[in-house]
């Protein structure tokens, strides 16, 4: 059907074209902005990718050889560590000798066993009474487990060398 009444066709304005296509270069151009900003990235951090790779491949003897002294000195610590965390404390063995030593017996060698619990010793008494003293004091002391004498010699002045084996509990051993 046809329109009686004719109506104006509506015109684009020039002022709204140049907008439109004004936007659509600013969209395009900023795209490519952006996608040439990205591969100058991603090239830059490859660049300097391979930058750290070659400067960490370019070592001198000098710096070899210390990083061979660095790693000889950690092996070291690190056994003297291993060592340490093993050994037993003598310390407690001794302190039981000394609270439990008679006044007239002297000791002359100690050999401390820690493996074993025992501990070896040889000394000379003042006579045999001060020995059998002795004897009574290891027996009655909470901190050894059994004494058993191995040798003893009475001596031409009177005294009496001896030796025995001590045996103390775990506990005295302990760790350090």
């Amino acid at each position: 059907m046809m329109d009686i009444i004719p109506k104006e066709h509506a015109r684009d304005s020039l002022l709204g074209r140049a907008l439109f296509f004004g936007a659509i270069l600013i969209l395009l151009a900023t795209l490519g902005v952006g996608l040439v900003f990205t591969s100058l990235a991603s090239e830059a951090e490859k660049r300097g990718a391979d930058l750290e790779r070659q400067l960490t491949a370019i070592t001198t003897p000098e710096e070899r050889a210390l990083e061979q002294d660095v790693l000889r000195a950690k092996r070291k610590t690190d056994d003297f560590s291993s060592l340490l965390s093993q050994r037993k404390n003598l310390l407690g063995a001794f302190r039981v000798l000394e609270d439990a030593v008679h006044p007239q017996v002297i000791f002359t060698s100690v050999d401390v066993r820690a493996a074993d619990r025992t501990v070896q010793v040889s000394g000379r008494a003042a006579g045999f009474i001060p020995l059998e003293q002795q004897l009574q004091i290891f027996k009655t002391h909470e901190d050894i487990s059994a004494i058993e004498i191995s040798s003893f010699s009475l001596q031409e002045n009177g005294t009496v060398e001896f030796a025995a084996v001590i045996t103390l509990p775990a506990r005295i051993f302990s760790s350090l």
